[in-house]
């Protein structure tokens, strides 16, 4: 399959060159600031926190002691991760062919580096999802060692990303699901259900009690399960879920349209129960991706699953076009021209809730595209020696994917890489030179007041973050805890966005979660008065003897 490799390591190697050197977003920010903390002999929860756990800070901080440029190197690792998840993903494909693996891994490396799935930066997903498919296929092997290789999988996949836990309710229904097809017994499953907890727990349990050795036990289990069970409540953005929705179009529809062929199937008992695995990982992972912003890099967590369910459905889909030749009917005219209708609306939707000025643009480019996937189509076919063999369905059907991909992938492009400056040409030096002026006037700890934190000065510059919750306040115990560790520490510096800082006054209301944000904002103007503006920030400094 020499075709296959060439076109795998063009997208495992080409798309992380245009974003390596990419300014430095929220996320990665935030992990790579209490990364170095910890080099510099912080304590993880203790002092200085975010609400991940523990593994993504602890590796920043390995890069922190090993290398010049940690971002750099962060980012490069989460690139070859996503290479080495797509080699697993083509693994698991390979249970159903090797077409099917083929085409399930490079839907996955296509999907990953689309620029709304953040992909291209230093996250938690990309780990936690490698973990996560290397400890499905050691549970599809159904040995004894392969299950605690899955129970350990999933402990390390927990360990960069809590939301692994609820991949659990996945194993549960498929073991239910074996259970109705009389695949397994229940002191089958309940043996291996032993196996798979037992070495989940061992790695949980050997870093909660290196967390008790530290004293920080307590803290770690408030701020990575029990503050964001009971008071994460992010904002829900209708644009970027569309966005999200179009960037992978044709996976989301041949993924969804397999598993709601899988779920049909069901009560016949005549199901791939493997196939159900994937169903059901599918539509449990993306609920995380559905829940929350504009789903982005959340969504990862179910594209393994999405890229192999698309690939069995495109070889079904083909099979089925093959079997049944016969002309499009009136109705199915009518069908596909509704189709791709729907598709400019969206399409067109998308931008225009963007701030997408361009939308002739936008026209012709999705006129070029349906040009060129009839085009691509043809040559594609032309070069395989099979332009006599097919009939009208399976021209259209050809024509139509095709079409589906280049949408997806000029309409992602051209919406999020214009709206969000990824794909605009600035580079890390910007981010870098922006903070020289704030070095010169913040000279010592300080707290940035988000939405959006930026920890630019904390990254490139000689001044340190305060010792309290990293991110915006989004709960009111969160926000008591904040005022209370600048109160501690006598914080002497507070930056706060331009936009946020209205006829002289912090707006409260500015950004998300501004309830919690009120009682941080009113402690702030109470200790702190603006003393400088530099690069966007407003820099406030403690006034001591202020509220005397």
């Amino acid at each position: 399959m020499p075709a296959f490799y060439t076109v795998f390591i063009a997208l495992a190697v080409i798309p992380p060159l245009f974003y390596l050197r990419q300014p430095l977003v929220h996320d990665e920010m935030t992990y790579l600031v209490i990364g170095r903390e910890i080099a510099s002999g912080g304590t993880l929860y203790a002092g200085i926190a975010d609400h991940k756990t523990p593994a993504v800070y602890y590796l920043t901080a390995l890069l922190w002691e090993t290398v010049p440029e940690p971002y750099l190197a962060g980012r490069i690792l989460v690139y070859a991760i996503h290479a080495v998840t797509a080699l697993l993903v083509f693994r698991l494909g390979s249970l159903w062919g090797r077409p099917v693996a083929a085409v399930g891994s490079l839907a996955y490396l296509f999907g990953v580096y689309a620029p709304v799935f953040d992909g291209f930066n230093l996250m938690t997903e990309p780990f936690a999802v490698l973990f996560l498919t290397a400890a499905v296929l050691w549970l599809f092997a159904e040995r004894r060692v392969t299950d605690l290789l899955a129970g350990l999988s999933l402990a390390f996949g927990v360990l960069f990303n809590q939301t692994v836990l609820l991949f659990g309710l996945v194993i549960i229904g498929w073991s239910l699901a074996r259970l109705y097809a009389g695949e397994t017994d229940l002191p089958t499953i309940a043996v291996r259900y032993g196996r798979v907890g037992t070495a989940f727990l061992t790695p949980l349990g050997a870093v909660a009690l290196f967390m008790a050795s530290r004293g920080t036990l307590d803290a770690t289990l408030w701020y990575t399960f029990l503050l964001p069970l009971h008071h994460y409540d992010p904002p829900y953005f209708l644009d970027g879920q569309l966005l999200s929705a179009a960037s992978y179009l044709p996976v989301w529809l041949l993924a969804g349209g397999t598993a709601l062929y899988v779920f049909r199937s069901i009560p016949s008992r005549s199901f791939d129960t493997r196939l159900a695995f994937l169903s059901l990982w599918l539509v449990i992972m993306s609920i995380p991706g559905l829940q929350a912003f504009h789903g982005g890099h959340r969504y990862i967590f179910a594209m393994p699953a999405a890229a192999v369910l698309a690939s069995v459905g495109l070889r079904r889909l083909f099979h089925f076009l093959a079997d049944r030749p016969r002309p499009f009917s009136r109705l199915e005219w009518a069908g596909l021209a509704f189709a791709v209708a729907v598709s400019e609306a969206i399409l067109t939707l998308v931008a225009a809730n963007s701030g997408y000025q361009y939308l002739f643009l936008l026209e012709f480019g999705f006129a070029l595209m349906l040009v060129g996937a009839i085009v691509l189509s043809y040559v594609m076919v032309r070069w395989a020696g099979s332009t006599g063999q097919l009939d009208t369905r399976q021209w259209v059907a050809l024509v139509a994917g095709v079409f589906l991909v280049l949408s997806a992938l000029g309409g992602t492009v051209a919406v999020d890489g214009v709206r969000e400056i990824r794909l605009s040409g600035d580079h890390i030096e910007t981010q870098s030179a922006s903070t020289e002026e704030l070095n010169e006037v913040v000279d010592g700890r300080f707290y940035s007041l988000g939405p959006p934190t930026r920890y630019e000065l904390a990254y490139f510059g000689e001044a340190r973050p305060a010792r309290t919750f990293i991110t915006p306040p989004y709960g009111e115990p969160l926000a008591d805890r904040v005022v209370t560790d600048l109160e501690r520490d006598e914080v002497p510096y507070v930056l706060v966005r331009r936009q946020q800082v209205v006829d002289g006054h912090i707006d409260p209301t500015h950004g998300y979660y501004p309830d919690a944000r009120e009682p941080v904002v009113m402690y702030i103007e109470t200790n702190y008065e603006p003393v400088a503006e530099h690069n966007g920030y407003v820099v406030y400094e403690r006034v001591p003897d202020r509220r005397d």
